[in-house]
Order: structure tokens, then C-alpha cells, then sequence
């Protein structure tokens, strides 16, 4: 409980998320209304966890050393091989990889890929500013 009360205390938190009391847990506090349940479930409780889980922990493997020492051979051969290749943000974005893997663990743990196909099928929905007359559209 206390490392939920020192997440609580120490997380800032946009102005429309309804914070909890930050001695949770305790008579003091009182009992939790719907929506304090609702952040303190899908933010505090989960930050709280993630911090205690990750806690110490350095993923470390032959495969992640191995692809830094290819990805770093890649990236310095490159200019050699084609002079003319002009460097982007993507092999500056893949050096970055092997710090992800060290500090977050397999790929799968921690991949955006499923939210960002969301959102993209999210933007294409046609919109407006008129409450409801989206929805009518959508279902007409």
C-alpha cells in the first residue's frame, strides 16, 4: 500500500482525471466514488504495478547484443556501400532499439503497433462538430 500511496502522490495527472485520495486504503479516505475506482484502476493500480514488476530488472540476451552489433555494422558499412544514401531518422530510430529491449523486455511487451491501427481507422471516420449528427452518419 505505500508504494501505491508514493505513486499516487507523485504522478501527475492531466486536470480532467479525477484524482484519488492519496491516502487510499486508509478509514481516513473514505470510500471511493465510481469514477476515483475507474482511475485508480486503469491508472495508479497500474502504474503502481509496473513500477513494482519492472523493478530491478535489466533484460539482457546474445540475440539484443547480437542486433546492436549488426544494426551498428549496417548503419557504418551503409555510407561505404552507397555513397550517395542519405541517412533518415529510421537508422537513428533503430540504434535506439536494443535500449528498448534492455529496458522494456521482448518486443511484444511493449509494441504500439494495435492502438496505432486504431486510431488510424479512428481518423478516418468522418466528423464534424454537430453532437450526434456523426453517429447518424455512420449508422444511416
Amino acid at each position: 500500500m505505500q508504494h501505491i500511496h508514493e505513486v499516487i502522490k507523485e504522478t501527475d495527472t492531466p486536470s480532467w482525471v479525477r484524482s484519488v485520495p492519496h491516502n487510499f486504503g486508509e478509514s481516513q479516505a473514505g470510500t471511493l466514488k465510481a469514477d476515483e475506482w475507474h482511475t485508480m484502476a486503469m491508472l495508479f493500480l497500474l502504474l503502481s504495478l509496473i513500477s513494482l514488476w519492472g523493478e530491478g530488472v535489466v533484460h539482457e540476451s546474445n540475440c539484443m547484443m547480437a542486433y546492436q552489433a549488426y544494426i551498428l555494422d549496417w548503419l557504418s558499412s551503409l555510407r561505404v556501400i552507397l555513397p550517395a544514401a542519405n541517412f533518415h531518422p529510421n537508422g537513428h530510430m533503430a540504434l535506439h532499439i536494443y535500449d528498448y529491449l534492455k529496458l522494456f523486455g521482448p518486443v511484444h511487451l511493449w509494441w504500439c503497433f494495435p492502438f496505432e491501427c486504431l486510431i488510424g481507422h479512428l481518423q478516418c471516420i468522418p466528423t464534424n462538430p454537430i453532437f450526434g449528427v456523426s453517429f447518424l452518419l455512420l449508422h444511416a
